[in-house]
């Protein structure tokens, strides 16, 4: 602290003195690092002395007060401030940043009231500092929040010193104002200034590094090691709580007998009553930088494809000789391959631990199939002598040469395989078939990935029981190009099924499950008429206004019950068209929306691509669904796959051109067994349900016109009946199985925990900031309510704040979308969809709910972001803005809105700056993953997301997104027997 006496530093930092102003410093709890900056500020342009000759016209004091030592003798008026700054991690920013403070602090020192104007670039740079925090003898700096306000209100000081306040005090003894003859001794005997010098030393030091400790311990140290060394860390922990205690009670002591030595009541010699919590803690700070060490470690390993196992924390541990562990190694697999080694053996036998490792690595370039182990006995009590790799030398011949002797088994049972099927007659394009051999960079996916067993098709175990069970829709999802007549394909498909004969239908209204409209030429002059019928969708589903574009705006179910099977129901699923004028953004976000659609789903029965007979060229984003939604499915919904073609009447009910194009298309995907072959293809032309909408719309037409059309109903109810009764007795229902796990629909569970999670660490950042306050008696409680149906919240609009217990929080303000927002201007692009809503409620917290409102399970909470977080941007479905980080910033925003707007808000001040300290603590943490390439596998991922959704409050939100999903599937199904 700059200016202040080293007696009162050393008062302070003991809180033998109060703590105001610029000394309030010393209650940040933030660790100082290299992008902290500190401006510190002092203008004393106002003296006040009260000099002698004027105290000697007072009559001399008979005697001094009992607890008095001096006498005030000057004033000094003026401004005082200490501002401290977190910069961003950014190199760039940072120099920019500091070079304009540089430019701040020599306006600042001018002794001339020139005024120093802030462009409007200088501002925002500064914007991009993360916390301000002023500290000051001004009451009008004390909630200050930004370097720009700090100039304002200087100059409004400046301007009327009647606002200057006091700085600094000059003291004179009091014996001096005494009479001659007063002989009370005055007890006061300060420090020399080198012990003072020494005490504020190590009290600094332990202070600071406890709080470092507890950040590192927290934060880099977890993270290295998350999913490993628990018990280590959790041992480092309690030392850390038990220095913490002790350096408490030592604290006392110490100002306790500063009190006793400065009146001269004590001889202690407490210079070095912190020296053993210095040693201790050292130490302890050494461990946590073996441990971090050990983290970077097990992340070099993992870049290389080699699994660290803890010995004491695996399931080795209850093998008692190295035997035991090869044999239990070999049993798991035979691809099993181990270092077993410990830190001593790595130091004192480094060029055999180099030349293991190094021939461990060589083994896995020669044979990507196998898995590498690291079993550290560092931790255990095991006796291993010697680094050793497992199994050992004459095991792995022994494996090497069955292997070898199994595959040329096996080359010759494939070869004659291939002889016996490659036959003239095959009319199945099978891709299992065709596909090379996989590649190493596949082996070393799969070594990450859990294998899943898909067991053939044909199988007893897949084909039994029945398809579905009676109460069971069957049900068939239904893509492709838009365009291409999904709509009317499902019309005519309920056509089919409802009307027993073609004159039937033409004398009776067509069912019209989806409005439709269409252009149809009639007449020998060719006359062209628009044909629309149908009510147009309330909720808004069809868009017939942008040619080119989707028509199908949001996948929506249709069920009704199938003709001579009595009880069941057939239920078509509409999706939105790909291939959009709109691009490839417009149609990611469709791809999206379906495979979220169908992760709701219980089951499916059939997955229908809808295609067009005669086709040039298919749109590349028909590949890409294919890929996508393959890897989001389990290889088995491959064999539930079927083809459908429409207006195949000019192609003879055949696919056409389109076969060579689609087979070659199956065959350079990625994926083994998608079959398309004449039993899963059907050909339909549906011009006769467009024909009988005509009819309603008073068109008429030719005998030669109605009897193709007749032609056209029949072959196509032929074929609708073998469509149904192929999926109904052929295919085996895909089970949606939550037991499946992809990389896609990990995905799609992290994108629904987004909003849950930082909802919960912000109101766990209102109840730390309560209880450290010692409010408590007051808890701040979220309540979660689902929706009935698709809501969004504008990202412009902003709602007045509402005051709950001492934070005023922002309600959401719910906004229906059509084509344009129904309740304000913005447009469309600026709303976000909301699966809840959350209200709020002030209660008195119980000691099971204070349990959950700890920094503990925020930085837990924390790490299971950046984990997640780096998981989304690591893989390559994956290409947009980080949401954690989009929805922190709308938190940010959100409290900055309610520091501006209320004029009381301290609270959400400082509720701001921990968001901003959350906010950089994940970039950096995000960017130091990054560049480490750090990636969890699969398994890892689901385990991060069991944990983070085990938390109750996440969990409440998380059912009610479940429950909001399950509404709106609900809206957008329509029971046709119920219309």
């Amino acid at each position: 602290m700059i200016n202040v006496d080293s007696e009162l530093r050393l008062s302070l930092l003991l809180k033998l003195a109060k703590r105001c102003g610029i000394a309030q410093v010393l209650n940040e709890k933030a660790a100082f690092d290299e992008n902290t900056r500190f401006i510190y500020y002092s203008s004393t342009n106002v003296a006040i002395t009260f000099h002698k000759s004027y105290l000697r016209r007072k009559e001399a004091l008979p005697d001094a007060p009992s607890s008095a030592t001096h006498v005030l003798n000057t004033v000094n008026m003026g401004i005082v401030f200490m501002a401290v700054l977190r910069l961003p991690t950014e190199a760039v920013t940072v120099r920019e940043i500091d070079f304009l403070l540089e430019t701040i602090r020599a306006a600042l020192s001018r002794t001339e009231q020139k005024k120093f104007r802030l462009i409007s670039e200088q501002k925002k740079l500064l914007d991009k500092i993360l916390q301000t925090k002023v500290y000051s003898n001004l009451r009008q700096l004390a909630d200050v929040c930004n370097i720009s306000k700090i100039f304002e209100v200087i100059e409004q000081v400046r301007m009327d010193r009647l606002h200057y306040i006091p700085v600094a005090f000059s003291l004179v003894p009091v014996r001096n104002f005494c009479k001659p003859n007063y002989q009370k001794p005055i007890v006061y005997s300060p420090l020399s200034h080198e012990l003072s010098e020494t005490i504020e030393e190590n009290l600094i030091f332990i202070r600071n590094s406890l709080t470092q400790f507890t950040t590192r311990l927290d934060h880099e140290t977890t993270k290295l090691l998350v999913g490993h060394l628990s018990d280590q860390l959790n041992q480092l922990r309690e030392q850390h709580s038990q220095l913490a205690a002790s350096f408490t009670k030592t604290f006392s002591k110490i100002s306790n007998s500063l009190v006793k030595i400065r009146c001269r009541k004590s001889n202690d010699a407490f210079d070095n009553m912190l020296l053993p919590i210095k040693t201790e803690l050292q130490a302890v700070i050494a461990a946590v930088k073996s441990l971090e060490n050990k983290g970077r470690w097990i992340t070099q390993l993992r870049q290389q494809n080699i699994e660290y196992i803890n010995f004491e924390e695996s399931s080795y541990k209850k093998c008692k000789t190295v035997e035991d562990i090869q044999q239990m190694l070999l049993s798991e697999s035979m691809n099993n391959r181990a270092l077993c080694t410990n830190d001593n053996l790595n130091t004192n036998q480094r060029p055999r631990f180099e030349k293991l490792y190094q021939l461990l690595r060589d083994n896995y370039q020669k044979n990507t199939s196998l898995r590498l182990h690291y079993i550290d006995f560092s931790y255990s009590k095991f006796p291993l002598s010697n680094i050793v790799i497992l199994p050992n030398e004459e095991v792995s011949d022994h494996i090497n040469h069955t292997r070898s002797s199994k595959a040329l088994a096996l080359k010759k049972s494939d070869d004659h395989a291939k002889r016996s099927t490659m036959s003239p007659t095959a009319d199945t394009t099978n891709l299992s078939e065709t596909d090379s051999k996989p590649s190493s960079s596949l082996h070393t996916l799969q070594a990450t990935i859990p294998e899943v067993t898909v067991h053939p098709k044909n199988t007893l175990e897949e084909r039994t029981p029945s398809i579905v069970q009676p109460s069971e829709p069957v049900t068939i999802l239904l893509l492709g190009e838009s365009g291409v007549g999904k709509s009317t394909f499902i019309n005519a498909i309920a056509n089919y099924l409802t009307f027993d004969s073609f004159q039937e239908a033409e004398s009776s209204e067509p069912v019209v499950l989806i409005p439709v409209s269409f252009v149809i030429t009639v007449g020998d002059n060719f006359e062209e008429h628009i044909i629309k019928f149908g009510e147009i969708d309330y909720l808004n589903n069809e868009d017939f206004d942008h040619p080119g574009q989707s028509v199908t705006q949001h996948c929506k179910s249709y069920l009704f019950n199938l003709k001579h099977k009595h009880g069941k129901q057939l239920r078509i699923i509409d999706t939105p068209g790909l291939g959009d004028t709109r691009g490839l953004d417009q149609d990611e976000r469709n791809m999206e929306h379906i495979l979220q659609y169908v992760n709701n789903l219980t089951h499916i029965n059939a997955i229908c691509f809808l295609l067009k007979p005669n086709t040039s060229r298919l749109h590349i984003v028909l590949r890409t669904c294919f890929q996508e939604l393959f890897a989001f499915l389990h290889p088995s919904a491959r064999q539930n796959l079927i083809f459908c073609f429409t207006n195949a009447r000019s192609t003879f009910y055949t696919p056409g051109d389109t076969a060579p194009i689609l087979k070659a298309m199956l065959q350079s995907l990625s994926i083994e067994n998608i079959v398309f072959n004449r039993a899963n293809t059907f050909c339909f032309d549906n011009e006769a349900f467009r024909f009988l909408v005509a009819l309603q719309n008073d068109i008429s037409f030719d005998e030669e016109n109605k009897r193709e059309y007749e032609m056209s109903w029949s072959k196509s109810v032929v074929e609708s009946a073998k469509l149904i009764k192929y999926i109904d007795e052929e295919l085996t229902v895909y089970r949606i199985n939550n037991s499946w796990t992809s990389i896609r629909q990990a995905q799609f569970e992290i994108l629904y925990m987004v909003r849950p999670i930082l909802e919960t660490m912000r109101n766990i950042l209102r109840n730390i900031i309560l209880f450290e306050k010692n409010i408590l008696n007051e808890s701040v409680e979220l309540h979660v309510r689902s929706l009935s149906h698709v809501t969004t919240r504008c990202l412009s609009c902003q709602c007045n704040p509402t005051l709950v217990g001492h934070f005023w929080v922002i309600l959401t303000n719910v906004h229906d979308i059509q084509t344009r927002c129904l309740k304000c201007e913005c447009s469309v692009e600026q709303h976000v969809q909301v699966d809840y809503i959350i209200e709020y409620q002030c209660q008195q917290p119980t000691s099971q709910i204070r349990n959950h409102y700890t920094r503990e399970v925020l930085n837990q909470l924390l790490i299971g972001n950046i984990s997640l977080g780096q998981f989304l941007a690591n893989n390559g479905h994956f290409t947009k803005a980080d949401p954690f980080l989009n929805v922190l910033t709308s938190m940010i925003n959100e409290e900055k809105y309610i520091c501006r707007t209320e004029p009381t808000h301290s609270f959400n001040s400082e509720l701001l700056n921990e968001l901003l300290i959350l906010e950089d603590r994940y970039r950096k943490s995000f960017i130091e993953m990054k560049s480490e390439f750090t990636n969890l596998d699969l398994s890892k991922v689901y385990k991060v997301i069991d944990v983070i959704s085990q938390y109750p409050m996440i969990q409440k939100q998380m059912k009610a997104v479940k429950q909001t999903q399950q509404k709106i599937m609900e809206q957008y199904e329509y029971d046709v027997n119920k219309i």
